[in-house]
């Protein structure tokens, strides 16, 4: 194991200890039924993204992917998403500003992407992950601009937040399904 998997695995098991600190902060909003579903999702977001980080890095430690400029330039924007994750969990209660940090940490993580494909290419992981990030940086602005005037569920708003929640997990589930075929499938 090098230094960037283990910093990798650290900032991982950060993420999901603060969304469990923000979880557990007093304040003047509760836990309610969107919180727990917003939990449940940044939990299997970090997950995936961490075992999809894993086989990256030893992909580029192994020589199958490059290393290089690229590759660093993506690691820094990775560590940058990291850390605004941090900020995402610590206001998890807080689910519009939960929201927008985690449409930047899906902006970034799109920019980390489009780094890594600079030098070789995109492998065959890498073009449905931007498809699906661009929805996962939809649902997360949705879900921060719940209370505009212009949103025709601003008087559903906890409804709205449900079914837009709900929602972000459908579309992980088919992020899920695609990226372990399309991994196997480079496998062999």
């Amino acid at each position: 194991m090098n230094r960037t998997q283990i910093l990798h695995r650290a900032l991982a098991a950060g993420n999901i200890a603060v969304v469990l600190t923000g979880l557990g902060l007093e304040g003047k909003k509760g836990i309610t039924l969107n919180v727990i579903l917003m939990f449940f999702l940044l939990l299997i977001f970090r997950i995936k993204f961490w075992v999809d980080d894993e086989q990256y890095f030893q992909d580029v430690e192994s020589g199958k992917l490059p290393g290089g400029t690229p590759h660093v330039i993506g690691l820094v924007i990775g560590v940058f998403s990291w850390l605004v994750w941090y900020l995402a969990g610590f206001f998890i209660k807080d689910i519009a500003l939960s929201s927008l940090l985690m449409a930047i940490v899906m902006g970034l993580s799109f920019l980390w992407i489009v780094a890594t494909m600079v030098s070789r290419g995109a492998y065959a992981e890498q073009v449905p992950w931007l498809f699906f990030n661009a929805f996962y940086i939809l649902g997360f602005l949705l879900l921060f601009f719940q209370d505009r005037s212009w949103n025709p569920f601003v008087e559903r708003r906890e409804a709205f937040t449900t079914v837009v929640l709900c929602g972000l997990g459908v579309v992980f589930l088919f992020d899920l399904v695609v990226t372990r075929l399309l991994e196997q499938r480079r496998a062999t």
